[in-house]
């Protein structure tokens, strides 16, 4: 057993990872990365991994859908019940203040 990966194991990770700085448009970056900060507070008081809460997709998925909603959330490929009904209100919160009302991409509730 070794706890390091093998190097193709390794250039296969690497090469999966996605640079969000790459993939959304500036305006989106930003607010992708306010949901960070706000996923690492969430995370640090929970005492669990970030990705735990959110995975840096599901928030991207977050910002291109303009989510403001539950179900928009539950709509996010990979996102269970549980973390929706766990963390989905304070982010949404977050979105909604982010967010212009004609500007989302689903209704709210």
């Amino acid at each position: 057993y070794t706890s390091r990966l093998s190097s193709a194991a390794s250039d296969v990770y690497k090469r999966q990872r996605i640079d969000y700085r790459e993939v959304l448009p500036p305006d989106q970056f930003e607010l992708f990365s306010e949901l960070r900060n706000l996923r690492k507070e969430v995370a640090e008081a929970e005492g669990v991994p970030v990705y735990a809460v959110f995975t840096n997709q599901h928030l991207a998925e977050m910002v291109q859908r303009r989510i403001v909603d539950q179900t928009g959330l539950k709509g996010i490929p990979g996102l269970g019940e549980a973390r929706v009904e766990k963390y989905g209100e304070r982010f949404l919160t977050f979105l909604r203040s982010r967010i212009p009302n004609d500007e989302t991409g689903s209704e709210s509730v």
